[in-house]
């Protein structure tokens, strides 16, 4: 499999990072100290590339590619300003080897490693966070939000509320075979029987099976969430979506062209954006119903 090759990110260099603070950021872990620090130029320069490739790849139109032009120089300066602080948070960091064993701070320098250890940690995750982030604004993944414009709206909506329930019923039969307490003394046949059970009677996978038996959460619950946890407020947005929007849409989408997505419109419940004025006389008895 050919890997794909990254673009060139725009206005990065090696030398955005000086070599200076990447040199002293190894001069006392390395002996060769120089060439770690161009390692890290050249690793700053690679992740921007690899950014940028992400970016601009994720957008397909105009208006998505000025976004990722402008989310890149944000990640870019980010980047560059927490490179450069872990580097000088490096520097104060020793080995013995370079050191020499004689009177060595073994206990501070282990703080030092174990802080220097958990700063890069958190600069991982949160520039995976950022990188992710970016990506959705330049070109938002498909949304949970249906358009009220969008073709075939009413089909969308009862598919959400079909595949939200299905889930919902999913979970409350996987937790009914979870509570159950099998007759059995040996240690962990319980749980495998539960897991059987879960393959054979609900239709999930083994490792999803053991995954809910045997795996607690947050609150040390086993099973699954019966709110449909990938949702949000699953059974108040469901019930409104099944009970008003999506009839109120069957009914006037023929009438009314509808050009942005429902919102909650305080005082008067389910609201839209933009009507066809062309029909005053149809847009005001539409609002007089409450939409």
């Amino acid at each position: 499999m050919v890997a794909k090759e990254r673009k060139k990110a725009p206005g990065v260099l090696p030398s955005d990072i000086p070599i200076a603070i990447a040199t002293r950021a190894h001069s006392g872990t390395s002996h060769s100290p120089e060439t770690r620090g161009q390692q890290e130029q050249q690793s700053y320069v690679d992740s921007m590339d690899t950014m940028w490739t992400a970016l601009t790849d994720r957008a397909e139109t105009d208006i998505q590619r000025g976004a990722a032009i402008e989310e890149f120089q944000q990640l870019r300066d980010n980047t560059l300003q927490r490179r450069i602080a872990l580097l000088q948070q490096r520097s104060g960091l020793f080995s013995s080897f370079i050191a020499g064993p004689s009177k060595f701070p073994v206990k501070s320098q282990e703080k030092k490693n174990n802080a220097f250890d958990k700063a890069v940690r958190d600069f991982d995750e949160g520039q995976q966070r950022r990188v992710k982030q970016a990506l959705e604004r330049v070109r938002p993944s498909e949304s949970a939000i249906i358009s009220s414009d969008a073709p075939g709206a009413t089909g969308q909506l009862q598919a959400k509320i079909d595949k939200a329930k299905n889930l919902q019923e999913t979970m409350k039969a996987v937790n009914v075979i979870v509570r159950s307490k099998p007759k059995t003394t040996i240690t962990g046949a319980a749980d495998d029987i539960k897991i059987e059970r879960i393959v054979k009677e609900v239709g999930l996978t083994e490792p999803t099976a053991r995954k809910l038996v045997t795996v607690k959460d947050f609150a040390n619950r086993r099973g699954g969430p019966t709110r449909a946890g990938r949702l949000r407020r699953p059974s108040a947005d469901l019930e409104r979506t099944a009970k008003v929007v999506a009839p109120r849409i069957a009914k006037n989408e023929k009438d009314f062209k509808l050009q942005k997505r429902w919102f909650r419109h305080p005082g008067r419940g389910i609201d839209f954006e933009g009507v066809d004025t062309a029909n005053s006389e149809k847009a005001r008895a539409f609002r007089s119903k409450g939409m």
